[in-house]
């Protein structure tokens, strides 16, 4: 995957979003998606079900058209919605099991999104769900117009090859290396240096 300039769209999950709008004074999901890509879109349950709180830079970015909400309903047509539906229900049966379909689902947002972004050949799927990669390249992915994860560690290799961003290296280990437990954080550190080398 190339880092270099904007990517046309992307869709974004709900554990990215809250990673990047924890430091309030980074200021990084504006900035990020400002500069990454024309487009981003949010599905309705993502944004509906998912992001209840810290929805200033959701809603500021959705307010200067950066980011738009997805209501399958209403942008599909017939073989859009059919395709959507296939994928919705495949990834629940394999990810998050159909007996806990009508449960308030912690993966449920995924699924959603991933669901719509196969029927409208969205190719970036911003999460840091990794588990998810192995699914999506199993059951979605033809060859033609394939979803692509691009989890936190992408996102801190865009910023590395794309400083019109105004995200120092600082900044980027902070959002990289504090948003994960704890105990992780050596870790982290360790693998950010690994990507972002001085």
């Amino acid at each position: 995957m190339t880092y270099n300039g904007k990517y046309s769209c992307l869709i974004l999950d709900a554990d990215i979003y809250y990673k990047l709008v924890q430091f309030e004074d980074i200021n990084a999901f504006i900035k990020i998606i400002d500069n990454i890509t024309d487009k981003a879109y949010i599905h309705e349950y993502v944004y509906k079900e998912e992001i209840l709180t810290k929805r200033e830079q959701l809603e500021q970015s959705i307010a200067m058209k950066k980011l738009e909400i997805l209501y399958p309903k209403n942008i599909l047509d017939k073989i859009g919605y059919s395709v959507y539906k296939d994928s919705f229900k495949i990834l629940c049966e394999e990810y998050i099991g159909l007996e806990n379909l009508c449960k308030r689902h912690g993966h449920l947002g995924e699924v959603y999104s991933l669901a719509i972004a196969k029927a409208l050949s969205i190719t970036i799927f911003m999460s840091d769900e990794g588990g998810l990669k192995p699914i999506i390249k199993r059951l979605l992915n033809t060859g033609i117009n394939d979803i692509n994860m691009f989890r936190l560690k992408n996102i801190i290799h865009w910023i590395r090859h794309n400083p019109e961003c105004n995200i120092t290296r600082r900044e980027a280990k902070k959002i990289f290396c504090y948003t994960c437990s704890k105990g992780n954080i050596k870790n982290r550190k360790r693998c950010f240096d690994d990507i972002w080398k001085i």
